[in-house]
């Protein structure tokens, strides 16, 4: 019975703990400047590699707007040439966002009554036309909200690391404490049966 409780124990921790991973999810602060127009902007970022999906939230003249990850990705530009930038779509959506296509710039106005921001990247030509094909060409909006008749404001962003540390997993977490547990029961036993501890 010993025995076999010990074999169990190392199947445990050679099965089950490799497959308990951290999330790599990393947040950023949002850094603006201003060539028009007040810069009232501030906002995070959130990538997590591990799913992947990237969210942004930011504050433009006192209106929070939401940029899920589908707001992100359908940003990037079918006929676009994003060159030296790589990785799924939702990887790919945040190293553009991150600067590797050039410079990001951001834009916000007021459109029949509601507010609007943009995330953009364009080098040669407008998103949507086919004069930007071979351009990296990024277009991201959040969804509109009610306006408050907002000047037209705009500029530059780059996103800055708050955290670069993996998160562990809460999983990951349980498995560690589930296999310390383990080996106290095992020791207790042994040592309620008068065995010596297992040097």
């Amino acid at each position: 019975m010993r025995n076999s409780l010990w074999i169990i124990a190392l199947l445990f921790a050679v099965v089950v703990a490799p497959n308990a991973h951290a999330d790599d999810i990393i947040d950023y602060t949002i850094n603006f400047t201003s060539n028009q127009g007040d810069v009232k902007s501030s906002g995070t970022l959130e990538y997590d590699s591990t799913i992947p999906s990237v969210t942004a939230s930011i504050v433009w003249e006192g209106q929070t707007f939401g940029f899920s990850d589908a707001n992100l990705v359908a940003g990037l530009d079918g006929n676009s040439s994003f060159t030296g930038c790589t990785g799924t779509a939702e990887a790919l959506a945040f190293n553009v966002l991150n600067g590797c296509a050039g410079t990001m710039n951001w834009f916000g106005d007021n459109f029949n009554g509601a507010d609007y921001l943009q995330l953009y990247v364009i080098q040669g030509a407008p998103c949507g036309s086919t004069l930007e094909s071979g351009y990296p060409c990024y277009d991201g909006f959040a969804p509109p909200l009610a306006g408050l008749d907002v000047p037209y404001s705009g500029g530059t962003f780059t996103l800055t690391a708050v955290d670069p540390t993996p998160t562990p997993e809460p999983s990951t977490c349980s498995f560690i404490l589930l296999g310390a547990g383990m080996l106290g029961l095992l020791m207790r036993k042994r040592l309620a049966q008068g065995l010596p501890e297992a040097g």
